[in-house]
């Protein structure tokens, strides 16, 4: 007992020690929904349904999305912000599921008008925030964040199965074809703790603690509406709800 309350306190200690994240930029989960003043924004987990959730958004209500799309054909060296055409959907000219995308976005003004962009498709949140700002300053547009949850193992063995055939992908791993899945689970090419470091915002050289996990869990308390893959129609009718999306 008394071991177990020394090791809860440490922990609860260290939980003192990290700073949670701001994130101004994002709309806290109960702050009132403005629709004119908020952009929602896709927080994309890899294999959780994200870009499905994406091609309802542009295809089924006709949203103009950021993501990697809008770069094709040369246009990330387009000196000024428009919306594409591709693919029988609309795309802004900019790719925010890179750090350099992002970083292009931001000196392109994205964000300033709300009428160029309805979704922003990307990994990366406390990146996505600092499309908002330094400065934050009150009645300014901000993001409002959904994303979709999928069990970890089902998570981990579809990842397995899509590093061993997408060839399109930089991280393609052709010589996993011939591995067990438990071969990918003890081996250095599997995710550690990928959630966990994108919401608290430190990269893999970090070693991690349960401070990190409740600063996590913090963030997505305060600024992230969930969906689950197993429950996707009923998830996607929720963000088409908070969006005010319509048919």
């Amino acid at each position: 007992g008394s071991e177990h309350l020394t090791k809860f306190s440490a922990e609860e200690r260290l939980v003192e020690k990290l700073h949670s994240p701001d994130l101004y930029g994002l709309k806290d989960n109960w702050d009132p929904i403005e629709i004119d003043s908020e952009i929602p924004i896709l927080w994309h987990v890899p294999k959780t349904g994200g870009t499905t959730v994406q091609d309802i958004a542009g295809a089924c209500h006709g949203k103009v999305i950021a993501c990697e799309i809008g770069v094709k054909y040369g246009h990330s060296k387009d000196t000024k912000l428009k919306i594409l055409q591709l693919q029988r959907q609309s795309y802004v000219n900019v790719d925010t599921t890179t750090l350099d995308g992002l970083i292009r976005a931001k000196r392109l003004r994205l964000v300033r008008t709300k009428s160029m962009v309805d979704l922003i498709v990307s990994p990366y949140l406390h990146e996505v925030d600092q499309l908002f700002g330094p400065p934050f300053v009150d009645g300014q547009i901000r993001g409002r964040v959904v994303t979709m949850f999928r069990h970890p193992i089902e998570r981990a063995i579809s990842t397995f199965n899509y590093l061993q055939i997408a060839h399109w992908e930089p991280e393609y791993r052709p010589e996993m074809q011939g591995w067990t899945v438990e071969q990918y689970a003890t081996s250095d090419v599997i995710e550690d703790n990928w959630m966990t470091r994108q919401l608290v915002h430190v990269d893999s050289s970090t070693p991690l603690n349960m401070g990190h996990l409740q600063l996590a869990m913090d963030v997505i308390r305060r600024k992230v509406f969930v969906g689950l893959m197993s429950r996707f129609e009923e998830s996607l009718e929720r963000f088409e709800a908070i969006f005010q999306w319509k048919y």
